[in-house]
C-alpha cells in the first residue's frame, strides 16, 4: 500500500529542495513562480532556478530547470532575483554567485526569454560597489 504524502496546496518539485520563490509574474497569460532549487539533494549546496506555471493560480505544472549555474559569473549558484516583462519579452534578473579562493563574488545578472521557457543569459549587468561586502548590504568602514 502506498501513501501519497505530496503537498496538496503548496508547490513542490518532484525531487530536491525548494527554496525562496523568485520572479513571480504573469507573462503571456501564464503565471510564473520561479524558485531556488537544488535538484540533486535536500540541502543548500547547489542553487538553480526551477519553475512552476499556471493558467489559473490553482492548477500548477512543474517545468523543471529554468536558469542553471553554467557560466563563470554564476557557477556557484543562481540566487534571488525578480522578473519583468518588457516589450513582450520576459526579463529575469538574478544574483549570480561565484567563489574565488573561498571568497564569494556576487553579481546581478540578466537572462531574457521570448517564450517563457528558454532563457538567453546576457551576463552581469551590475557589479557590487567597491565599498560593499559581497554578502551584505552594509557598507564597509573606511
Amino acid at each position: 500500500m502506498s501513501i501519497d504524502i505530496r503537498q496538496k496546496f503548496h508547490l513542490e518539485p518532484n525531487v530536491g529542495l525548494l527554496n525562496d520563490p523568485n520572479g513571480l509574474i504573469q507573462y503571456k497569460g501564464i503565471y510564473y513562480v520561479f524558485f531556488q532549487w537544488n535538484r540533486f539533494e535536500k540541502n543548500h549546496t547547489y542553487k538553480e532556478w526551477g519553475l512552476f506555471t499556471s493558467k489559473n493560480l490553482i492548477d500548477w505544472s512543474f517545468k523543471g530547470s529554468a536558469i542553471i549555474p553554467d557560466q563563470e559569473y554564476d557557477f556557484n549558484g543562481v540566487y534571488s532575483g525578480s522578473s519583468y516583462v518588457i516589450k513582450d519579452k520576459l526579463y529575469v534578473f538574478y544574483t549570480g554567485n561565484r567563489k574565488y579562493d573561498n571568497e564569494r563574488k556576487s553579481s546581478q545578472c540578466l537572462a531574457i526569454s521570448n517564450n517563457g521557457r528558454i532563457f538567453l543569459k546576457k551576463g552581469i549587468i551590475i557589479n557590487t560597489p567597491i565599498k560593499y561586502s559581497e554578502h551584505s548590504d552594509i557598507a564597509l568602514q573606511d
